[in-house]
């Protein structure tokens, strides 16, 4: 396909100075100079679509396996800078690989737009431009180039949001996996830190994902709590969190004076 543009290009080009010399005897000098701006202009906007298109066929990946922040530069934030761009965020320009105030500005508006994934586990509603682990594993998910990042996926399935749960009573937590994912960890967050955050179970195999959880009868109450499923194996390159938070009532304690 690339190959066909550039004959198009170049047969365009071809073409288009062969109607121009065929002309060109009738013109004044000043209208020749017009006309080759205007052949030239129309060659650069063709070649400008050719190198689009060639961008957009040449697949580009990159594994973030370390924490980025302002005042660094290097390859790493080269890739950084370029998932931003491709993500509409940055605008790179002829700016080095380093980070800058530009840059931490598209972190922030990044981290901004997938606050679910990143900032909600912190109770956060704004970026803090800091390349932290749940930022890195954002990207991962879209530009990583693992097999894991890049095939499988985990998605909550319950509870999600809203559920209200009771202490000493036993739930089902459902998760969805597309991919190859053998086994996983389930994390409780507790964002009040009134119940604890904790792993629930380690190395769960269950294929139809499903794990019956007995909620302690001494947990306590919560209202701002979470579950998150990961692969064992690549941690936070796949893994999903409760989309809202869901709440546990110790009736127990509850009615104690």
């Amino acid at each position: 396909m690339i190959k066909n543009h550039r004959h198009i290009v170049f047969l365009i080009s071809f073409l288009a100075f062969f109607g121009f010399f065929n002309t060109a005897e009738a013109m004044t000098t000043s209208e020749l100079q017009v006309k080759i701006s205007e052949l030239q202009a129309q060659i650069a906007q063709l070649q400008k679509q050719l190198t689009a298109q060639e961008e957009a066929q040449t697949a580009w990946c990159h594994d973030f396996d370390a924490d980025l922040k302002r005042g660094m530069s290097g390859i790493e934030i080269g890739a950084l800078q370029k998932a931003l761009e491709k993500q509409g965020f940055y605008k790179k320009g002829n700016n080095p690989a380093s980070f800058e105030e530009g840059l931490f500005t598209a972190v922030t508006d990044f981290q901004e737009k997938y606050e679910d994934e990143i900032l909600k586990i912190y109770d956060l509603k704004l970026g803090t431009g800091y390349v932290g682990v749940y930022t890195r594993a954002k990207l991962n998910k879209l530009y990583g180039c693992s097999s894991g990042a890049a095939t499988s996926s985990i998605t909550v399935l319950s509870p999600n949001g809203g559920e209200k749960l009771e202490a000493g009573k036993t739930y089902d937590i459902k998760w969805n996996v597309s991919g190859t994912v053998d086994k996983v960890i389930i994390y409780l967050y507790d964002f009040t830190g009134t119940v604890g955050t904790g792993i629930l179970a380690y190395d769960v195999v269950s294929p139809d994902g499903r794990y019956s959880w007995t909620i302690p009868s001494d947990i306590g109450s919560g209202s701002k709590l979470a579950i998150a499923v990961r692969d064992s194996i690549s941690q936070l390159q796949v893994y999903d969190m409760s989309d809202d938070y869901f709440s546990i009532t110790n009736v127990g304690k509850a009615t104690i004076k």
